[in-house]
């Protein structure tokens, strides 16, 4: 009986998506500088879900600052090169997020419903991926948003009406991309 619970134990963690952060100040495209989670490590099994998250142990007092997870307005996974989706529950871990970077990562397609929860997203950056397609609805829950940049992919095609729904949107980045760089007319 021990042993089919270690067994079960064992199997919930096999799907897990465990990510370690620092805790720093970040500058994000559009919105400025807000305390973060720097995600420098992430393993998983193919869950798109955040089972735990860490924080890097460092005598520097720079990475020891008591932020909270309320505290966290910004998360940035950064060189993660397994991570190929956008995790869906990062609300459970950090509230009050209002910025979301992926940098040098290896998401492939975006579905309409991964950004969804995030309604009060105010910054996106999705940058340097191997994505060809982002979808008309992708931010059809995000009318918050203030900034994003898809620079530096591989994008081919972008949904019809896909920056109609927004109130707030001050900066738009889709330069050094396929279709951006091949279909835009230049002075």
């Amino acid at each position: 009986m021990k042993f089919i619970g270690i067994l079960l134990g064992f199997v919930g963690l096999s799907t897990a998506l465990i990510i370690k952060c620092d805790y720093k100040n970040q500058d994000f495209y559009g919105i400025g500088s807000v305390q973060s989670c720097i995600v420098i490590e992430c393993n998983f099994d193919e869950s798109e879900f955040v089972s735990q998250i860490t924080r890097r142990k460092s005598s520097s007092k720079k990475y020891n600052k008591r932020f909270t997870s309320e505290d966290i307005l910004g998360i940035s996974f950064k060189n993660c090169r397994s991570l190929n989706f956008i995790p869906q529950n990062l609300l459970e871990h950090f509230p009050n997020f209002i910025a979301l970077e992926f940098f040098n990562n290896n998401i492939t397609t975006l579905m309409n419903y991964e950004l969804h929860k995030y309604e009060n997203l105010q910054a996106i950056r999705i940058m340097m991926q191997p994505i060809e397609h982002i979808p008309g609805g992708f931010f059809s829950n995000n009318p918050n948003l203030q900034a994003i940049d898809f620079s530096y992919n591989r994008i081919k095609s972008i949904g019809s009406n896909i920056l109609n729904s927004f109130y707030n949107l001050n900066r738009a980045d889709f330069t050094n991309n396929i279709c951006i760089n091949e279909n835009s007319k230049r002075n």
